[in-house]
């Protein structure tokens, strides 16, 4: 690609026009005042090596993962953001060669130490919001920060086999979001409608929380009146009755049911992902100290904001 081609510009948050490759994010491009920076505040350093102007991958790349917003806040807060352009000459290019990088390529991130050194192996096509989520909690973690509850949450990938189904009838589904919602491993839930049941459709991480975890936690709490796994689920011996659902038949209910605790609240006026909504829903009535740690320093910001 010619570096003659226009350039497509993205505003970010600081009202600041740059190539819609690299988004939102403030990043820096002085590679040793990154360094120096990240001594200076105990962070990681975040590089995200770059072609700009980019193919039709790079801009949506930029666009889609580098301007969500609570990627762009994680990055801004809990690292020190640099950019390398991979088909430059001068300081990017001499950047290139010390790393690596192949010129002309696609996005790769990378996670650093003050010393300018790797903190978790270098890993190619990494292009999601779960992906990137992901890799900045395990390089968080790698250089002993904790990791966000709202950036834990991004990282759901809900395609992974990780994250498994069940449909659980109870006498309110209200209830049953709000419950299933607080337990950790349940990553999102939705209130629906099968044979003629309410049903709380649990999404889980079956790592975090296998199902016989989940379903006897469900019935100590009286939500778990009956178990519907998805078809071709092996039968196993449970002290819940166990019956298999098709998609077909399952029917969502009305978003006036969805999240019926979060509904009315502050809480309700702040854009939230599923994992937060879930979250918010199952805390916001009974702690809302612990509703609130769901969501990042700009979120609560906002929240504030809206409330005067």
């Amino acid at each position: 690609m010619s570096e003659a081609e226009p350039v497509d510009l993205v505003r970010t948050t600081g009202d600041s026009l740059q190539p819609i490759e690299i988004g939102t994010v403030q990043w820096m491009k002085d590679y040793d005042q990154a360094i120096a920076r990240a001594g200076k505040e105990n962070k990681p350093v975040l590089v995200l090596f770059q072609e700009v102007p980019g193919c039709s991958g790079c801009k949506s790349f930029g666009a889609e993962v580098l301007s969500h917003s609570l990627i762009v806040e994680a990055i801004e807060s809990e690292f020190v953001p640099l950019v390398v352009y991979n088909n430059k000459g001068g300081r990017d290019a001499e950047l290139l060669n010390k790393f690596g990088e192949p010129a002309w390529n696609y996005q790769v991130l990378r996670f650093l130490d003050t010393e300018g050194t790797d903190v978790i192996p270098r890993k190619d096509r990494i292009w999601s919001v779960a992906g990137v989520a992901t890799r900045m909690s395990l390089a968080l973690k790698k250089t002993g920060h904790d990791v966000p509850a709202y950036l834990s949450g991004l990282a759901t990938d809900f395609e992974s086999p990780r994250i498994k189904q069940v449909l659980l009838a109870q006498h309110c589904f209200w209830t049953g979001e709000r419950i299933l919602g607080a337990m950790e491993g349940v990553v999102k839930t939705q209130a629906g409608f099968y044979e003629g049941r309410e049903v709380t459709r649990v999404w889980y991480d079956s790592a975090q929380l296998p199902l016989t975890a989940l379903l006897r936690e469900s019935t100590k709490q009286q939500i778990a009146d009956k178990a519907f796994l998805p078809e071709g689920s092996k039968k196993f011996q449970s002290n819940v009755p166990l019956g298999l659902y098709e998609k077909s038949a399952y029917r969502k209910a009305p978003a006036s049911d969805q999240k019926r605790q979060l509904q009315g609240t502050p809480l309700a006026k702040i854009s939230s992902n599923r994992h937060q909504s879930t979250k918010l829903n199952a805390f916001v009535r009974s702690d809302y100290e612990r509703a609130l740690t769901h969501l990042s320093p700009r979120q609560r910001k906002e929240l504030k904001a809206s409330m005067h």
